[in-house]
């Protein structure tokens, strides 16, 4: 095995937060690249601890243990009698030590404490649960996976100040094997008419939803859509200066939350970002809550037609809103989700509430043109947002539902 520097492995040292996510595709190199800082700390440091989690201890066998190994050997480290093959354990002459335990198998207690702890494929069987025990004891924190779909990770980890995120991809790994390079294109190939354009990625481009989607998320180490999922928007990290601000949606609440969105036109497509999530919000604290926003008077605040009571308190208050008629609602879903739409990352709620947005599933009859009327205050606001925007001037016989495959 020859170890070469890559321009993951550049990036990965590059990061400085205590907890330290990477987000990968296919060929991307997070595991080799996360055992080597791993190695290297418990060798320049003495006395370091570490331990990698999977989900199940004998699939690491197979993977992560024996890349350990390659590595150990291909640096001149590995020395067989430091091998405790029975606990999956390394021990270095200078006192460090690096672990391999598997969560299923294993029960963690609560005085579990590490200097360095790595959850490797955590989207794969580890819970929240476990790493919130885990990591609360540990100094530095490594999590990687291919990101199939958002899951803990993004709603209970990257909000936070002291996580920080890394996106990698194949073209980052320049020792990726030619052939699994190759593997890895053809996904393009096979997902989009046309591959090669600037612009590929529109729905009037795609050939298989189910490649299209492969693509995105092991070879652009995007995160990927569920099947019956509605909308199929992509996370952006932040609003590009270019896009342009269109509307604003509205929705009322008040056990429910009230929700407020900006919908941006954007690169042939649009953006959506969360601005106002809240419950528990009256008529005056809603003004005032508004108000602070700072919205831009010019733009239009489309809200919810069945409070026409707090409509008109936010009219008097200066703002330019009006309601929107919500009748004929799961055509105008159909129009929405035929449109590339991508959502800000720090749309937290906005994102899990979508994640979540499906058709009503009518078993082997495939799925109704209707959605699950469940937890959908953000989607109705982002409805309300494209009304006379987007949907207005689509001809009905251009419908067409957008669905994960």
């Amino acid at each position: 095995m020859k170890i070469q520097q890559t321009t993951a492995a550049k990036k990965i040292d590059g990061m400085t937060h205590r907890i330290r996510v990477l987000q990968g595709g296919q060929g991307a190199s997070k595991t080799f690249t996360v055992l080597l800082k791993l190695i290297d700390q418990c060798i320049s440091r003495p006395g370091t601890s570490a331990t990698v989690f999977q989900a199940e201890l004998t699939k690491m066998k197979r993977t992560v243990i024996r890349d350990f190994m390659g590595i150990m050997r291909a640096t001149g480290n590995w020395i067989k009698q430091e091998w405790n093959g029975s606990a999956s354990t390394y021990s270095f002459s200078n006192g460090s030590y690096l672990e391999f335990m598997g969560l299923k198998e294993s029960d963690i207690g609560k005085g579990f404490r590490r200097d360095m702890v790595y959850f490797n494929e955590a989207n794969r069987g580890i819970t929240f649960e476990a790493y919130q025990q885990i990591a609360s004891r540990a100094k530095l924190i490594f999590i990687d996976f291919n990101p199939d779909r958002e899951f803990w990770v993004h709603k209970e980890v990257l909000p936070y100040e002291d996580a920080e995120y890394l996106q990698l991809t194949f073209m980052d790994n320049e020792a990726i094997d030619p052939q699994e390079r190759a593997n890895i294109l053809g996904y393009k190939v096979k997902g989009f008419v046309q591959p090669n354009l600037e612009e590929y990625d529109v729905k009037s481009n795609i050939r298989s939803a189910y490649w299209a989607n492969k693509w995105r998320v092991y070879g652009l180490g995007e995160t990927g859509i569920l099947e019956g999922q509605i909308y199929q928007w992509r996370v952006i990290d932040g609003l590009p200066p270019e896009a342009e601000l269109l509307s604003y949606g509205l929705d009322f609440g008040y056990n429910d939350p009230t929700v407020l969105v900006e919908l941006y036109k954007w690169n042939e497509g649009y953006i959506v970002n969360q601005r106002l999530w809240k419950e528990k919000l009256d008529s005056d604290i809603l003004k005032q809550e508004v108000l602070s926003l700072h919205l831009k008077r010019t733009i239009p605040i489309k809200a919810d037609g069945a409070r026409p009571e707090l409509i008109a308190t936010l009219k008097k208050a200066g703002l330019a809103i009006e309601s929107v008629d919500k009748r004929n609602k799961n055509d105008r879903i159909l129009l929405l989700s035929a449109e590339t739409i991508w959502v800000t990352r720090s749309s937290v709620e906005l994102i899990k509430e979508k994640d979540n947005y499906v058709w009503k599933n009518r078993g082997e009859n495939g799925y109704e043109d209707s959605p699950v009327e469940f937890d959908d205050h953000g989607m109705d606001a982002t409805l309300y947002a494209a009304d006379k925007v987007i949907i207005r001037f689509k001809p009905k016989r251009q419908w067409g539902r957008s669905r994960a495959v």
